[in-house]
């Protein structure tokens, strides 16, 4: 399966090639694509002069619009599998075999990766109220998808 690793960035000079270093270093093959968003420092530049495979949008179109136009890359250029990988170098590229192992072995359609899962593994720390905050919102959503859908086996 094709993988594509989406890399929204809204100036990341700071961040931009480190973060591609890393999926670099970690697999020659996996394929990436650094979506600039309109960035107004440098990013621009370092993606040109380091030879970063990128789409550059003119105006900022924000997150949402960032990723879209990965989607969109992903689509047209056939990719079975798509991630969103953050510019900011906070995402882990040894995860990205487990994100996609559900949907290569045909259990999910979707998967949703969270660094908040496991404390041992990661470094990154929130706030208290966020991770409150997301807690409540994984239990609504089991309850409500339970609930609407009549299935125990859904894990969030």
């Amino acid at each position: 399966m094709k993988v594509l690793l989406i890399i929204p960035a809204y100036n990341e000079e700071g961040n931009i090639l480190n973060t591609v270093n890393s999926i670099r270093e970690f697999s020659n093959e996996l394929d990436y694509v650094v979506i600039n968003d309109g960035s107004t420092d440098n990013t621009l530049k370092i993606l040109q002069e380091n030879n970063i495979n990128h789409v550059n949008l003119i105006h900022n179109l924000g997150i949402g619009g960032a990723v879209q136009t990965g989607y969109k890359y992903a689509y047209q250029n056939n990719y079975d599998i798509a991630i969103q990988f953050d510019g900011d170098g906070q995402h882990d590229v040894t995860y990205v075999s487990t994100i996609c192992e559900t949907i290569i072995q045909n259990q999910a359609d979707m998967c949703i990766g969270s660094r908040y899962l496991d404390d041992t593994t990661s470094s990154f720390k929130s706030t208290f109220m966020r991770r409150l905050r997301k807690k409540h919102n994984i239990l609504y959503n089991k309850t409500i998808f339970k609930t609407k859908n009549n299935r125990s086996d859904i894990r969030i």
